[in-house]
């Protein structure tokens, strides 16, 4: 490590190789038909491994899905030539431009975005995602209203004013086997008889169900790519993922506490007995959650350790009592390799990891294998 602070350390190769994973798992589902297309999921600056220091690692994607026409802009001004998907909800169609090679895909989720579209005839050829509400209920049409609003767009592309009709779906519990059941069950009643290509699952939906994903055009992937299996606990064995980003930090100080004495904050953590304590400039200012206490893992020179005590906002610190050689400036791993799943520490802070991701702070330095003077952080 360079620097004082925390840094990630982001490996597209593994983003390339949980693509390659995803295909193959959708490829043998799909005996006998055309597997899905795969949108890859890069919204939120890629969940926080950066998108454009990581674009040529989805190379192998049918097409990439950003929240914001900025995001497509930039993609494009950095050489990424396939179909790009815009996924933020109530976008002003009026805004957006020429998409460069091939339409710009835009999910459609209010009524006044239809009605642009029918009363701007100069707007570029865009190719067109009608959203279900669904469960989720974020944006979207209803039932009731999804038909009508099909045929709406459906005589715009008779006419050549849009690219291309299809259907689009975003599940609000696709962990859970028998919601996610109901929720197809709804999407599918409700697109009875309208034609055009299918876009609904996602990361956990395409895992839950892999015989359903199958039928679709497009599956809409995220959180497997950065090598996260977003059914947890109940994930589908022998799906290799290999980890995206490692977050690491040095041990500055250590201190000795007899029993009794507090550390921390609010004296929450006291010793039973004898501690040594490292300390970790890391902390919520870097984007690490403060809802990690004590025993929050982490590992150091491989071996498996834990927070004791509150997290600040540069420092936290971590029970070494019995790892006597570890020294100031030795290496800690606070989410990212097989010693440290990003999942266990979410779940220790009751949230998920991609919140974990996206919260980090521009603070925090980021490097990526490949780039000039990359080095893995040593003890």
């Amino acid at each position: 490590m360079t620097h004082a602070g925390p840094e990630l350390h982001i490996h597209p190769d593994a983003i390339r190789h949980n693509l390659s994973v995803l295909r193959h798992h959708l490829k043998s589902y799909a005996v006998g038909q055309t597997p899905a297309r795969i949108w890859a999921v890069a919204k939120s600056d890629a969940y926080g491994h950066g998108l454009i220091p990581t674009l040529r690692a989805f190379d192998a994607a049918d097409g990439l899905a950003v929240s914001s026409a900025d995001d497509a802009a930039a993609c494009r001004a950095a050489g990424w030539h396939k179909p790009i998907l815009l996924l933020g909800a109530g976008l002003d169609l009026t805004t957006l431009s020429g998409a460069g090679p091939g339409p710009l895909h835009v999910v459609v989720s209010n009524p006044e975005q239809v009605n642009q579209l029918e009363h701007n005839s100069k707007l570029p050829g865009l190719y067109i995602w009608l959203r279900y509400a669904g469960s989720l209920n974020h944006a979207g049409f209803k039932p009731a209203d999804y038909a009508p609003t099909w045929h709406r767009l459906a005589a715009l592309h008779a006419k050549g004013r849009i690219a291309g009709l299809g259907h689009f779906q975003h599940y609000a519990y696709a962990e859970d086997a028998a919601h996610l059941l109901a929720e197809r069950r709804q999407f599918r009643q409700t697109i009875f008889g309208l034609s055009g290509p299918v876009c609904s699952e996602n990361s956990a939906a395409t895992l839950n169900g892999p015989d359903v994903a199958a039928t679709t055009q497009w599956v809409r992937s995220g959180i497997i790519l950065y090598g996260v299996n977003p059914l947890g606990r109940h994930h589908k064995p022998g799906l290799a993922l290999r980890p995206a980003m490692t977050l690491k930090a040095r041990i500055h100080a250590i201190q000795q506490l007899e029993p009794g004495e507090a550390i921390g904050y609010g004296c929450t953590a006291r010793a039973r007995g004898p501690m040594r304590v490292g300390l970790v400039h890391c902390g919520y200012g870097h984007g690490y959650p403060r809802t990690l206490s004590t025993p929050a893992p982490c590992s150091i020179r491989g071996r498996k350790a834990h927070l004791f005590g509150r997290v600040s906002m540069d420092t936290l610190t971590i029970d070494i009592t019995a790892q006597p050689d570890i020294q100031p400036g030795d290496v800690v791993t606070l989410w990212g390799d097989h010693t440290v799943p990003v999942d266990h520490v979410a779940q220790a802070a009751d949230t998920i990891p991609a919140q974990l991701f996206t919260a980090i702070t521009p603070r925090v330095r980021r490097y990526y294998p490949g780039d000039p003077g990359y080095q893995e952080p040593t003890a």
